[in-house]
């Protein structure tokens, strides 16, 4: 075997390792993209479960929202103001998870489920309404966000 052959043989040979290396590269590329979609998914719904979580353990918000029911409540300025932060945790939560759906991080079922929980937030404790309006006129950067204009089309359905 002379020279040129044994280096005809040496650079297929490196091709072919380069070809596996890629080949090995985009299964690892496509097993990451897939573990921090799944780890993103997790920490969307944990994000919803810790509001979740502070409803039935503090008595005192669990009272509010109950309170919050009634569309004719009136709050003291003590209510308001945990119930407002309530609000804008949740109003935080969903643009995370919008945040994260425009990124490619969730899927849009999952998003759907956002809009779906944010949809019956509203209508099953009206009284929290002009919080919700209040919450989305202090940040009129987010005004384009899915999340605002589905905020903005349900209060607008009940006249808020």
């Amino acid at each position: 075997m002379n020279w040129e052959a044994i280096g005809a043989i040496a650079e297929a040979a490196g091709a072919i390792v380069v070809v596996a290396t890629l080949v090995y590269l985009a299964l690892q590329v496509r097993h990451s993209t897939r573990v921090a979609i799944a780890s993103t998914e997790i920490d969307v719904r944990n994000g919803l479960n810790s509001l979740n979580h502070s409803v039935f353990t503090d008595t005192g918000l669990a009272e509010i929202l109950v309170k919050a029911t009634d569309p004719t409540a009136e709050f003291t300025d003590v209510e308001s103001q945990k119930l407002y932060h309530f609000v804008a945790s949740c109003l935080n939560a969903w643009l995370c998870a919008e945040t994260a759906h425009i990124n490619g991080m969730v899927p849009p079922e999952t998003f759907n489920v956002i809009e779906d929980d944010m949809r019956a937030f509203l209508t099953d404790y009206p009284a929290s309404r002009p919080l919700w309006r209040k919450a989305i006129d202090s940040y009129p950067a987010q005004s384009p966000s899915a999340v605002f204009r589905s905020m903005n089309r349900v209060l607008e359905e009940y006249g808020n």
